[in-house]
């Protein structure tokens, strides 16, 4: 009996202070205030901030023709999303000079394989290039 009345005590005790917490919290709409509205206009430097992509800074970078054409690439194919932006960042990229690669056999290939796979888009695009890897190396036993 002694552990009924304890445990019963514990519930009636756990109800009583949650039920003096929730009333402490403030409700999340106001009851004795009114508010008014009025419209916002929205200027072109608000609305350019949120939508604006920060452009990487060419100058710093490695390969700065590379990092120039991955930009113009990209404002070509802004409004795109997912694979169609994918495979129009690719087209619009111009081309690797392979006589400066440090593997310029493995440059042609490479090339080869994309101007291949050129016309597919997504997974059809993968597994393009999957099968023009194979056809480069074959499997030696």
């Amino acid at each position: 009996m002694n552990k009924v009345s304890l445990l019963v005590a514990g519930l009636v005790f756990g109800l009583l202070s949650f039920n003096s917490f929730a009333e402490s919290v403030p409700s999340p709409t106001p009851t004795t205030t009114t508010t008014t509205t009025t419209p916002t206009t929205s200027t072109p430097a608000t609305s350019t901030a949120v939508s604006a992509v920060k452009k990487p800074d060419c100058s710093q970078a490695r390969n700065v023709q590379l990092c120039e054409a991955r930009v113009v690439a990209r404002e070509a194919c802004k409004g795109k999303k997912g694979a169609e932006f994918r495979h129009c960042v690719r087209e619009a990229m111009p081309a690797p000079d392979c006589s400066k690669a440090k593997n310029p056999q493995r440059c042609e290939e490479r090339q080869a394989a994309r101007n291949a796979c050129k016309d597919k888009t997504g997974i059809e695009h993968k597994h393009c290039m999957g099968e023009q890897k194979q056809i480069e190396k074959p499997s030696v036993k």
